[in-house]
Order: C-alpha cells, then structure tokens, then sequence
C-alpha cells in the first residue's frame, strides 16, 4: 500500500480491492492490524518502531506505520480506513491532550504519554528517565569532567524535566 495509489479501498476487516484502469484485483490480508501513529522519525522513535515491529513477527498482527504529522481530529479517518483491530499512538499525538475521542472504543496503547494530561484509564507505556540518566551519568563521570551541565529539551517534555531533575540529584551526591 501507497498513500499515492488513489484506487485503493479497504471492503471489509479481512479484503482490500486495488483497482487499476483495466481490472480490480480482490486481496485478502492474512493479519489482523494494527495501527501506529508516529509523528517522528528521530533515533529513538524509530526504535520503538522497530521494538513493535519484533514484537509483532510473531503474532498474527500486522502493522500499518502512519508517519504524519497528525491532529486527533485525523485519525478517524486512517481508522476507517484500516479497521484496526487496535492503535499505538506515540506521544507526538498527545502533547497537550490525548484523543480519546478520536480513537472511540479500539483498544490502544499510549507510548509516552504525559501523566499529567493522560484520561484516567488509558494503558501507557512509559520510559522510565532515571535508569536512563543513571547510565548517561556514569558515562560521564568515567570523563572525569569539571564542569556538568543538562540542556532540557526546547519544549519541555515532561520526560526532559524528569531526566534533569534526576540528575541534578546525581550531580549533587558526588558534590
């Protein structure tokens, strides 16, 4: 599939139907799927793609990668479209509020999400930022360096200002 290819129609849960100019061409798709919303192709969101993608070799599921940069008003339609049988929403979607209302009742995982603006009862999918800086701290102390510093991130993602704050409390034990 090609967003490009116009002539593409989902007809039911289980077929697509392509059209050409001459002829339709009825397919059948083996795996249920499931939808991934992703608005970033940096590094670390490409792992997380690649997690699912492991994950989901070995399941009778099938991803559909959706990279744009989405509204939560959007995503009706990709899910019309696809008939998932459930979402992964990355937090790129979520910064300001998460869409519930968009997603209806399919079942959905948040990666990401921010604890202060996520709907009571949603299943998220945290990073947990000590361990993380924990590590990066280690490796920098091997440096022996004189000076440290943290730049947060531009927007100030919630995770960015968990990761400062751990270590600033890193820095201050060795002080």
């Amino acid at each position: 599939y090609h967003d490009s290819l116009s002539r593409y129609y989902p007809i039911h849960k289980k077929y697509f139907i392509f059209f050409t100019n001459d002829y339709g061409i009825l397919f059948h798709m083996i795996k249920d799927t499931v939808v991934f919303f992703q608005t970033s192709t940096a590094s670390p969101s490409r792992e997380k793609i690649a997690g699912v993608y492991r994950y989901l070799e070995s399941s009778d599921w099938q991803i559909q990668l959706i990279e744009e940069n989405l509204t939560p008003k959007d995503i009706p339609k990709f899910l019309r479209k696809w008939k998932p049988i459930g979402c992964i929403i990355e937090r790129g979607l979520t910064t300001n509020k998460n869409p519930v209302r968009a997603i209806g009742r399919t079942p959905t995982v948040y990666i990401d999400q921010n604890p202060k603006t996520a709907t009571k009862g949603i299943w998220c999918i945290q990073n947990n930022a000590v361990p993380i800086v924990k590590m990066a701290f280690q490796e920098l102390t091997r440096l022996s360096p004189a000076h440290y510093a943290f730049v947060r991130s531009r927007d100030n993602q919630f995770w960015s200002i968990e990761r400062e704050s751990a270590f600033q409390r890193l820095v201050c034990q060795i002080k």
